[in-house]
């Protein structure tokens, strides 16, 4: 970890031992000893298998020529600005620009302002999508923006403003976040807890024959 710590800081990021023990436990890394008893560091299997996996689909993808987009959120605050301007201070009274310095600076209101969750999607060729974009104010005052999207609206978005959008045959590339992926209720299999009705209507609706007089145990 000390090493790893000497090596950011040459690159300018200066954090503490702690912070770099933690991320490197959260990228999914642990150390383990080897028959020496030399310490080392080892990443997680189930990790690596998802990577070699992702890497082998993205290859075959790019050899077929399909598009490949990515999608991903953020948030912005819409008081977020740079915390100062360039100008010119003059001098002298000379100097020509003294007239129109003052009071030219940004008036910037306090705090932080409304924040804003931005979904959108591109890929290397295009870069954003023109049209994409989905960027709604939040209405919340959870510390994670991902509490704000859900999968009634990122659903929506994807089936109505999404796909329209990409050629057929496209790639989407996206995280595992829970509203990414679920179930359409029309699609969901009945489980134990369902009412016999409800598992009737599924088999029928899937073409399963069965027979009526049937008991749900």
């Amino acid at each position: 970890m000390p090493k790893l710590q000497e090596d950011l800081k040459k690159k300018d990021i200066d954090i503490s031992i702690s912070t770099v023990s933690r991320t490197v436990h959260l990228l999914g890394f642990r150390f383990y000893k080897n028959a020496s008893s030399r310490r080392f560091v080892s990443e997680r299997e189930d990790i690596v298998l998802m990577r070699m996996t992702y890497l082998r689909k993205i290859h075959k993808f790019r050899q077929q020529g399909r598009h490949i987009v990515y999608l991903d959120e953020t948030w912005l605050n819409t008081n977020h600005v740079v915390k100062g301007d360039w100008l010119d201070v003059p001098s002298t009274s000379m100097s020509v620009f003294e007239p129109h310095c003052k009071g030219t600076h940004r008036k910037v209101p306090s705090g932080k302002g409304t924040r804003l969750i931005i979904l959108d999607v591109g890929s290397s060729q295009q870069g954003l999508i023109p049209g994409c974009g989905l960027i709604f104010e939040s209405k919340t005052n959870s510390s994670d923006y991902h509490d704000e999207m859900n999968k009634e609206h990122f659903t929506e978005w994807f089936r109505d403003t999404l796909l329209p959008k990409l050629p057929p045959r496209s790639v989407i590339v996206m995280d595992n976040a829970p509203y990414y992926s679920h179930l359409d209720p029309d699609s969901k299999v009945p489980n134990t807890n369902s009412k016999k009705s409800e598992i009737s209507a599924w088999l029928e609706k899937s073409y399963v024959q069965y027979d009526k007089k049937m008991k749900k145990d």
